[in-house]
């Protein structure tokens, strides 16, 4: 440890004399400094000929417009992908370790129909699949995350059979 403090000072060292006495770049031996063109610069171009029309500026983008951001089914405290300033932190865990406390539910709802002949004769089955997932922010990194699947039995989905023997 010793040995890598020393280095590093006699490094800062050695480099304070090199830029107070040469007002030159320290550089590589290969390298040779550009010599300054002014016409390398010019001013902005002008638009006062051209007024702003916001149809073709949409039309750049084939006419797509913004999409709202998807909202969780319950949302607490600090809101997800929102624009705009965001509300003062909290200090209940330091003013190190700012809280912007937020719980969140989201999920998704699946749900699959089918029709299948395995030989056997044709089977009708209808399947859904409820996934929650549930997430309270307590800071920018420390959360508790929960997964569930409410309708899942023994990891299978929830779904109703009827085939040639249903009765």
């Amino acid at each position: 440890m010793t040995r890598l403090a020393t280095a590093v000072a006699l490094a800062l060292a050695a480099q304070v004399p090199a830029f107070a006495a040469d007002p030159q770049p320290n550089m590589s031996p290969e390298a040779r400094p550009v010599p300054y063109d002014p016409r390398g610069f010019a001013p902005d171009p002008s638009y006062a000929d051209k007024p702003y029309d916001i149809g073709e500026q949409l039309r750049i983008y084939g006419g797509k417009s913004q999409v709202p951001n998807p909202r969780p089914m319950l949302e607490l405290g600090r809101p997800m992908y929102q624009s705009g300033p965001l509300q003062p932190s909290g200090t209940g865990f330091g003013s190190k370790n700012p809280t912007a406390q937020a719980f969140s539910i989201y999920g998704d709802w699946r749900t699959g129909v089918a029709r299948n002949n395995n030989g056997a004769g044709p089977t009708n089955v209808l399947a859904t699949r409820l996934n929650l997932d549930m997430d309270w922010k307590l800071t920018a990194t420390e959360r508790v995350h929960a997964f569930l699947r409410p309708l899942d039995h023994n990891t299978e989905f929830t779904r109703c059979e009827r085939g040639p023997g249903f009765e």
